[in-house]
């Protein structure tokens, strides 16, 4: 009886998750449907958000290849060129040589079109110095780096407590590579007197915000150790995923990747604008003019955290 009982069960379970992935299927088949309609009327932008969906619900080989198509249409080559990677990367992996080829074929002829923009910072920077693109921090002091953007014009900012900031626009097209040159900061004149009131608040507020920050910065890096632990108990110590388990661990391995970055972003972060509010309160000069601040929010998709701009 018992016996009969257990493979009941095992039946109502598999029949529900067979009717779960076929619900599951037939929407990303629906969202696919749509994303070709929308493609074919040139509708590209609400056709890539379709595309998007779909590969959401059932992430194949096929729809990554169809949103990296779609991603080509309206400018945005560096998401196309990098799902043209990952295809090649799991159709290799599976040894699909088909879709590897093409995948890789495409990838490689793509990446030619892909702008770059090379930054070069000082030598050495003053404490604090962050440099952001479009408000996305960016690495400070990795001397030379390139960064792959989509065609389009970006404004970069570099900027350091008692230090003027420095901003410039660069404008690039496919295929364009340009080297912007972040010269050395100049220090802000602060004439002699008394230290002004609004000095204080912005002293405390740069301390305030980058304890927040820090505090932010331990929240998101337990969460990034929480999931690589449920990766590894899923995938193994080595990460290495059955077929089963391959989306799920990717995942994991991923949400964990990005909350730790972002967890760096905001204790450093946190860390420097601390650093630039007591400088502010004890060191700096005293002075009766209006000091002007502002902490503002910097993100990505990897990561987030704070910087602070502004005159002291």
């Amino acid at each position: 009886m018992r016996h009969v009982l257990g493979v009941a069960m095992v039946a109502v379970l598999a029949g529900g998750a067979h009717a779960e992935s076929s619900i599951t299927r037939d929407k990303a088949i629906r969202l696919d449907r749509e994303a070709r309609e929308l493609a074919r009327a040139h509708r590209w932008a609400e056709a890539c958000s379709k595309f998007e969906a779909s590969l959401q619900t059932e992430p194949t080989l096929d729809r990554r290849f169809e949103l990296a198509d779609c991603y080509v249409h309206i400018g945005r080559l560096v998401g196309a060129w990098r799902l043209y990677r990952e295809v090649s990367e799991l159709a290799e992996r599976d040894d699909d040589g088909l879709r590897y080829k093409r995948a890789k074929r495409q990838a490689d002829d793509l990446e030619p079109r892909v702008p770059r923009l090379v930054l070069e910072t000082p030598a050495s920077p003053p404490a604090g110095f962050v440099v952001t693109r479009d408000g996305t921090p960016v690495d400070p002091h990795a001397p030379g780096q390139v960064i792959y953007v989509d065609p389009g014009t970006y404004e970069i900012v570099a900027a350091a407590p008692h230090f003027d900031p420095f901003k410039q626009s660069v404008t690039l097209d496919e295929g364009q590579v340009q080297t912007l040159a972040i010269p050395d900061l100049t220090a802000t004149f602060v004439p002699p007197g008394g230290l002004s009131r609004t000095r204080k608040v912005v002293a405390l507020g740069a301390v305030a915000a980058g304890a927040a920050a820090i505090g932010a910065g331990l929240l998101f890096g337990w969460r990034a150790s929480s999931a690589y632990s449920d990766a590894k108990k899923l995938c193994g110590t080595d990460l290495v995923c059955a077929p089963p388990d391959y989306d799920r661990g990717k995942e994991l391995t991923a949400d964990a990747r990005w909350r730790a970055n972002a967890s760096t972003a905001f204790i450093v972060v946190g860390s420097a604008a601390i650093i630039a509010g007591v400088a502010v309160r004890f060191t700096a000069p005293r002075s009766q003019e209006s000091a002007s601040a502002r902490i503002v929010p910097v993100a990505s998709d990897r990561g987030a955290g704070l910087a602070l701009l502004g005159r002291f």
